[in-house]
């Protein structure tokens, strides 16, 4: 895998190993299963874990949880849809999108014990299909009347819009691996699949061309599409797999990006006059260690309100930030709710409290020291929220003074002081236990862009201790392998002065840890059995010239990039995510 002399991949290899490739034909109906007794069935949605949620309406409506094949493993009412048409789910909560409610068609919020927690607005004239995209964090929800998919975030807030081919749109699905969607237009009894930006990629008959009924909502498992045939009372499955080229990221590339937190759940908090000083260790990561005093000059109050941020405040210098893509900054967001956004505006207006946890921290770029729903318009005297910027050393202090938690009469304390030489200080002074009716807070630091979530640690034990040395991951991506054109791979962030570069081939995934050469955070994540190629260093890039061989759609094959760089870690040489390719047309 390392060694120096490497073995260019012709394209006449390449077309001797995907030969023997089989492939499926999309659209062929593989089976179905009877609806759950006693419902009128209506939206169709995974629950992440291979199994199946189904909406019912009617006077019998009903979201039930079931298996790939029917078998019903719990049900609640939901008591705040009155036409519950399609769900779907982030993990946490279920998102409901209801055709008729009282007050114009919306999205009700549940958890997955079905209480109701909330709802939002949507133009939709018929909200139908509903799907939630880890790749974005954000819902799309299609409009069975306006031939419309709307994106929003998970706390309403609207984010774009996209057409769809044909009428009457009914269920809508992603498919998280190849990141595409699928949708079922009733008005042509059509199953198209689109792309991230919904531009179409293939089509197929839906449930009538196969003698059931019109169809709604729509789930993806695997390679499997279900689809509710309504007044069949059945749930056909399709078989998606066959011709379509796409590409694919899995794994991630190393070095290791700097996350670390920890999370107190209710009733807990042991940072009550306590202290960290993160002395930088360049721009690579901190030194945390016990210290640091609480700066009384507190500033300005910032008359921040009741989940409020305030946008760009001027440092006064550039702070880094470890492996982040942006490298430094010059401004940060302050919010009422204990944190600052070192990438200004990055953070949506609806980030202020959304259930703060290490998934939610590693979306954006953050420094969290008290992250809770923390009110400071309801603070007495001389309480809110302050900054301040000094000299002799330069730095910037933010204080949320005396504040209370969101319904509570507690008070916390706590401070944050970034200096232009890159430390940081965390000051506790007071309160920082989480109260009755919240769910956590955290404090800890993530440079964003969906770094990976170590988990949490309890900070005041662990120090001493050195976060880092902390970098940009090496990072591939390719073109699409359409048949009869080149596949153009990238490798991004490449160490500047780098030896050499490779990239894998493969038939396989791999997960293979490689810290036993030294090689921390970095993992094996291609078979590498297909050979390898060198790529430019220099340009990161390279082309591949894929056959046009109808034969070879379906075909999938996966990829890395090794870089051998001296000082990137003590073995010397990085590696990239995976991605894996599947050829098509």
């Amino acid at each position: 895998m390392f060694s120096s002399t490497h073995k260019a991949l012709a394209g006449a290899t390449l077309s001797l190993l995907l030969s023997a490739a089989l492939h499926a034909q999309a659209g062929s109906v593989i089976g179905s299963f009877p609806t759950p007794s006693g419902i009128v069935p209506s939206g169709l949605g995974p629950d992440g874990s291979g199994n199946l949620i189904i909406t019912g309406t009617g006077t019998g409506k009903t979201i039930a949880f079931m298996t790939a094949t029917g078998s019903v493993t719990g049900q609640f009412t939901p008591a705040n849809s009155n036409t519950p048409t399609g769900v779907a789910t982030d993990g946490i909560f279920l998102y409901v999108s209801d055709s008729s409610p009282l007050s114009g068609p919306n999205i009700d919020v549940y958890s997955m014990a079905g209480v109701y927690q909330r709802s939002f607005t949507v133009p939709a004239t018929i909200p139908n299909g509903i799907v939630y995209t880890p790749q974005t964090g954000h819902l799309f929800i299609n409009d069975f009347a306006g031939n419309v998919v709307w994106e929003y975030d998970t706390a309403g807030v609207q984010i774009g819009s996209f057409p769809l081919l044909g009428t009457l749109q009914m269920g809508l699905a992603h498919d998280p691996v190849h990141n595409e969607f699928w949708g079922y237009e009733r008005g042509g009894d059509l199953i198209h699949q689109y792309d991230a930006s919904f531009t179409e990629l293939s089509n197929f008959p839906g449930p009538v061309s196969h003698g059931f009924s019109t169809g709604n909502g729509i789930a993806l498992i695997g390679g499997s599409l279900f689809l509710v045939a309504i007044a069949s009372r059945q749930v056909v499955i399709f078989d998606t797999t066959g011709n379509s080229a796409a590409v694919v990221s899995y794994g991630r590339g190393c070095p290791t990006q700097g996350v670390f937190y920890e999370l107190w759940p209710t009733g807990t908090g042991d940072m009550a006059g306590r202290s960290i000083r993160f002395t930088a260790q360049g721009t690579t990561g901190w030194l945390a260690t016990s210290g640091g005093t609480f700066e009384t000059n507190l500033g300005t109050n910032l008359a921040l309100g009741d989940d409020t941020i305030l946008r760009s405040q001027a440092l006064g210098f550039s702070f880094p930030l470890p492996s982040s893509p942006i490298g430094s900054t010059t401004a940060i967001d302050i919010c009422s709710n204990g944190w600052v956004g070192p990438n200004p505006v990055a953070i949506p207006d609806t980030g202020f409290y959304t259930q703060c946890s290490g998934a939610e921290l590693v979306k954006y770029e953050r420094i969290a020291l008290y992250w809770n729903d923390l009110n400071p318009a309801t603070a007495g005297t001389g309480g809110g929220v302050f900054f301040n910027t000094l000299t002799n050393p330069t730095r910037a202090v933010i204080t949320w003074n005396a504040v209370p938690t969101f319904g509570q009469n507690d008070s916390n304390t706590c401070q944050l002081q970034l200096y232009a030489n890159g430390d940081m200080v965390m000051i506790w002074q007071s309160g920082c236990v989480v109260g009755t009716g919240q769910s956590a807070a955290l404090a800890g630091y993530s440079p964003g862009h969906n770094a990976p979530d170590p988990g949490s640690i309890d900070l005041s034990a662990t120090i001493p201790h050195l976060f880092g040395p902390y970098g940009i991951p090496l990072d591939l991506s390719a073109s699409r392998p359409i048949l009869g054109q080149p596949v153009n791979y990238v490798v991004s962030h490449v160490p500047a002065g780098a030896a050499m570069g490779v990239l894998l081939f493969g038939g396989s995934q791999v997960n293979v840890p490689l810290d036993l050469l030294n090689m921390p955070g970095c993992t094996l994540l291609c078979s590498g059995d297909f050979g390898n190629a060198p790529f430019s260093t220099v340009s990161g890039q390279l082309s591949l010239n894929i056959p046009s061989a109808p034969g070879l759609a379906g075909f999938t094959m996966t990829n890395q990039a090794v870089v051998v760089a001296a000082g990137v870690n003590p073995f010397g040489v990085i590696v990239s995510n995976g991605v894996a390719l599947t050829l098509g047309f």
